[in-house]
């Protein structure tokens, strides 16, 4: 395991490789710690990305700090890790993760944020060669945009049927007639080496709730062209009855932001609308839902997947469940049993699952049952309908030390066993302001 000293931004030199590959043999990526000190939430994303040949991705620690590592792959093994930190945040709380992404022009952004903070912060690196420097040819300054306050799950995406924006999707507080109310809602912008502070009061809310003090709990995910489709909730798990529907929005010939339900019924309300606008996938009135990941299949219709909480009101019993859109319906299948949540009541957060974003026929999940936590990697073999396990990568039985949690796959990383193709946390966890917790990583 690599030294504490990456809490301060470990550095270690650049050097040279190729993914791991030794004529036609493919040396397979075993588990590995890339990150000694590490953490994320759920919701903001991509945690981690790949490019020419690079792996990286975003994190926050227990020292309150957020950064981003890259590391290379050769001959099985990790190399070329480096760490830079970006901000030291003055809180610890695992909402602070750093989101990463590269723009048109080949520069790497890193947005991050305090839990609800007033602002969206962010830095820009135009010279990957000066990865871990923070000022003159490497990172920017940092930049801070918003109108405050209560942002948090930063998200950036490109659609290519627009290239002459970039968008960030995120979640903002809003005024209620008797309380707070949060709203998934997005700006664009050319360039985010140059963008004014003006432009932060040009926020656009989409999705929110009718009911003061509470909030939708969504994921999102694009195709990269010209659609983004969201799972949501219509109140967090651990304030009500919560249920699962889902919406999308598409650019039109215009490059206008359109919003459907899923069978393309435009939704025609005014912004922000609520869930009752949405599709319904699942009804939580008797046992309450929660959400994990959407994407596009190969047929060109959603799939969702989400945690049921069998017991409703605790986290002693949760399943992990699949959403398929047909063409003209929403049908419901349990993928497999989870186990028991971790955390604190009444937040019961489960272990994590999500599509590989690379390939919508596999899932990546963590679960823990009769007290073995288990990383594993689910496959589908009827065009998403159906998944069934395919191999176990990581096990508290033999070889992982600590309980594992959260796994996400690497955006555009080529897949192969010689590849980090998924990223997980392992480690003591009581809050999401207390954990003690190191990212993992393996083909």
């Amino acid at each position: 395991m690599f030294g504490r000293a990456l809490r301060s931004g470990f550095r270690s030199s650049i050097k040279t490789g190729t993914p791991a590959r030794l004529g036609r043999v493919t040396v397979p990526l075993a588990a590995t710690t890339v990150l000694a000190d590490g953490i994320w939430t759920y919701f903001t994303r991509p945690e981690a990305i790949y490019k020419d040949g690079w792996y990286y991705f975003g994190w926050c620690n227990s020292s309150g700090q957020a950064g981003v590592t890259r590391c290379q792959v050769v001959a099985g093994s990790v190399t070329s890790l480096e760490s830079v930190t970006l901000a030291t945040l003055g809180e610890v709380d695992d909402h602070d993760n750093a989101s990463v992404m590269f723009t048109p022009s080949g520069a790497l952004v890193a947005f991050y944020s305090t839990h609800n903070s007033t602002v969206i912060r962010y830095r820009v690196l135009a010279n990957l060669a000066n990865f871990a420097t923070l000022g003159g040819s490497g990172w920017s300054a940092e930049q801070q945009r918003g109108t405050g306050p209560g942002y948090s799950y930063q998200t950036p995406v490109l659609l290519s049927q627009d290239t002459s924006r970039q968008w960030l999707f995120f979640r903002r507080w809003m005024t209620g007639t008797g309380g707070a109310r949060r709203a998934l809602s997005w700006w664009t912008v050319t360039n985010w080496a140059t963008v004014p502070a003006s432009f932060a009061a040009s926020y656009v809310e989409v999705l929110t709730t009718n009911i003061d003090n509470a909030w939708p709990y969504y994921q999102l995910r694009s195709n990269g062209v010209d659609r983004v489709d969201v799972i949501t909730t219509d109140v967090p798990q651990n304030v009500g009855q919560s249920s699962v529907f889902h919406f999308y929005m598409k650019l039109n010939g215009s490059n206008v932001m359109k919003y459907y339900q899923t069978d393309g019924t435009e939704i025609t309300a005014s912004l922000p609308f609520t869930t009752a606008e949405c599709t319904p996938v699942y009804d939580g009135s008797s046992v309450r839902a929660w959400v994990s990941d959407v994407i596009l299949a190969p047929d060109g219709h959603p799939r969702l997947l989400w945690p049921k909480y069998v017991n409703n009101t605790n986290g002693n019993a949760i399943e992990y469940w699949l959403s398929r859109w047909t063409g003209s319906a929403w049908t419901n299948s349990k993928i497999c049993d989870s186990g028991p949540g971790f955390g604190p009541s009444p937040y019961w957060y489960h272990r994590g699952f999500e599509f590989n974003p690379n390939n919508a026929a596999k899932i990546i999940l963590a679960r823990e049952i009769d007290g073995i936590g288990t990383l594993e990697e689910w496959e589908s073999a009827d065009g998403c309908q159906t998944y069934a396990h395919a191999r176990t990568i990581r096990s508290t039985a033999s070889g992982a030390t600590a309980d594992i949690q959260r796994p996400v796959g690497v955006v555009g990383s080529p897949g192969t066993q010689g590849d980090l193709n998924y990223l997980w946390q392992e480690g003591p966890f009581t809050d999401f302001n207390d954990y003690d917790t190191s990212l993992v990583g393996s083909a």
